[in-house]
């Protein structure tokens, strides 16, 4: 995996494991996207699953993705 890739991943299990610890419920997490994937017709989203898959390796289950602005908002349940 490159360096953003990596990068972008941990910052979201930091966030991820931080209200797990907090017992909370839902996390949603923001995702900005690069201006170029914003122009792009289709295209792989890059580190998005690398996003997903960290946070649900920390108990989450994602449940759904809708845009604002210029990122992807990312709803996460917590297991259990």
């Amino acid at each position: 995996m490159g360096i953003l890739k990596e990068t972008k991943a941990a910052n979201a299990r930091t966030h991820a494991q931080r209200a797990y610890a907090e017992l909370h419920k839902v996390f949603v997490y923001r995702f900005l996207l690069a201006k170029s994937q914003l122009r792009a017709m289709s295209a792989p989203v890059v580190s998005c699953a690398e996003v997903i898959e960290a946070v649900e390796g920390e108990g989450w289950t994602f449940r759904s993705l809708t845009t604002h602005d210029d990122a992807f908002v990312m709803i996460f349940y917590r297991n259990g």
